[in-house]
């Protein structure tokens, strides 16, 4: 009787479990961002870093790689479903001295120059879900990002926070990652994942990557380039930036070309450059 019993609860268990939906993910689309401290693993980050200053090197200043992650996947819904479809991942390692990052308005300029350079292939002036992971205190903290400005500003204020880490910098690192998951009805996203085949996902890693590899290596190009860093003055330089065509702020921070003195956004310029057009948009002048 007692193994009758036994057996009539696991049955009855096992009834119980197959009553639970397997729908445990909203079906849409969520754009979500992750900031979180790692301690450990560091010093295995500083072999291929990407610097912003040609004269810095990682061994002669104070500061953190941040590794940023950028991922566009198709998901089932379902809970027991692990499979998944990547149309887009990227990743890159960047070097943060913690001079550059002092004041807010220079550590707003990195972190929106990182964001530029990784190439969101997706919008950030919607909803986005933030998620903040601490190691010291364990502290979590979720919220929701109005649009880019934000993302920009809550990502600046955790790569300040990196200073209160400990002492041992070479121990400590960043993360970033900015992902759009898409969840699709499981038998919809069975019949489009038999369909991709089993390499689709290395191919969208292997396409993906080269393409971020090739904005690195143009942007360590352009950083030869002779450009400075200036405040506007609307008496003395057009007001206008000749990519974006929008007006200049007084006393806004802009790029001048050295070679020719046309000025533009950082970020306009950057990304012009990054598309290896080697010319001022303004004279066309040779840069290179």
């Amino acid at each position: 009787m007692p193994k009758l019993r036994s057996l009539v609860r696991k049955r009855a268990a096992a009834r119980a479990f197959t009553l639970v939906p397997s729908c445990m993910y909203k079906e849409g689309t969520d754009v979500c961002v992750t900031c979180s401290q790692s301690n450990g693993g560091a010093m295995l980050l500083r072999e291929n870093l990407c610097k912003f200053d040609n004269n810095q090197t990682v061994h002669s200043t104070i500061g953190f790689p941040l590794k940023v992650s950028v991922v566009v996947m198709r998901c089932s819904s379902a809970l027991s479903s692990s499979y998944y479809i990547s149309d887009h991942i990227t990743e890159q390692t960047f070097w943060i001295p913690y001079d550059s990052i002092f004041s807010d308005h220079d550590a707003s300029n990195i972190i929106s120059k990182i964001i530029c350079l990784m190439n969101v292939p997706f919008s950030l002036d919607h909803k986005l879900k933030w998620r903040g992971i601490g190691y010291q205190d364990f502290k979590i903290s979720n919220t929701t990002l109005t649009n880019k400005d934000t993302l920009i500003f809550k990502t600046m204020k955790f790569a300040q926070s990196m200073k209160d880490c400990s002492s041992k910098e070479d121990c400590w690192y960043m993360n970033l990652e900015i992902s759009k998951i898409t969840y699709l009805p499981h038998k919809k996203f069975m019949e489009i994942y038999n369909m991709m085949g089993q390499d689709y996902n290395l191919k969208t890693w292997l396409w993906t990557q080269g393409e971020l590899n090739t904005r690195i290596a143009a942007f360590e190009l352009q950083k030869k380039i002779g450009i400075k860093k200036m405040r506007f003055e609307a008496s003395e330089i057009k007001d206008t930036c000749s990519i974006c065509c929008e007006e200049f702020l007084e006393g806004c921070i802009v790029y001048c070309i050295n070679q020719c003195s046309h000025v533009y956004h950082e970020v306009c310029i950057l990304e012009w450059l990054l598309r290896r057009n080697w010319s001022c948009p303004y004279c066309r002048s040779k840069l290179v």
